[in-house]
């Protein structure tokens, strides 16, 4: 009887030293190169902020509200210059939460000055929808420009689609579709600035072209 319960005991202690000797060391991801990274983030959304800040005008909820006034003809085009800046705003606003707008904000953010990332902090990251969903929403956003009639001048309507076009290719070109790692999901993020980078610059040079 009591070699038995000796030989559980210690059955008992074999397993949950190897249980933890053995799991542990996949229990947490090194992520601390990965994290370089952040530098791209970084210069992008600052050079982001240096090309729509001086174009744009705030109100009392947003910074980059809408453009400021354009002294041109092409209401229209006007209108689709402040749609394509309401993007690159809500999307700048997703990744910085500036004001603290957003109670849970950008959840990368969290880990970009650690060294490691827990597994259980990973399935987190793959279950969150906005992050694996990201592209979709995206794509469907520029889209909608190459769907609908433009009604503005053909240079115009050259330009913009030129930069849907650019944006569409350089996202589908370098997006990884089902982002499983923690580098999957910060290496999107970049990607992403890169794109809200190539269409700030689009409107701040169209905007000085106009105004």
């Amino acid at each position: 009887m009591k070699k038995s319960i000796l030989i559980t005991i210690i059955t008992i202690i074999f397993v949950g030293f190897f249980f933890i000797y053995g799991i542990k060391p996949n229990s947490n991801i090194n992520i601390k190169e990965i994290n370089n990274l952040w530098n791209i983030y970084d210069i992008n959304i600052k050079k982001i902020k240096d090309y729509i800040a001086p174009i744009a005008d705030a109100n009392d909820k947003f910074e980059w509200y809408n453009l400021k006034t354009l002294n041109t003809s092409d209401k229209e085009y006007e209108e689709y210059l402040n749609s394509l800046l309401i993007l690159v705003r809500n999307d700048y606003i997703n990744l910085e939460n500036p004001n603290n707008i957003y109670t849970e904000p950008n959840l990368l953010t969290k880990y970009r000055n650690k060294n490691y990332i827990l597994n259980s902090e990973l399935e987190i990251l793959n279950d969150n929808y906005d992050l694996n969903h990201k592209k979709k929403s995206y794509i469907s956003k520029l889209k909608y420009y190459k769907e609908i009639e433009l009604n503005i001048t053909s240079q115009n309507k050259d330009n913009l689609l030129s930069i849907i076009d650019d944006s569409l290719a350089f996202t589908e070109k370098y997006f990884i579709e089902n982002p499983q790692s923690y580098s999957d999901y910060l290496y999107n993020q970049i990607i992403e600035t890169e794109v809200l980078l190539k269409i700030s610059e689009f409107i701040n040079t169209e905007y000085n072209r106009l105004k």
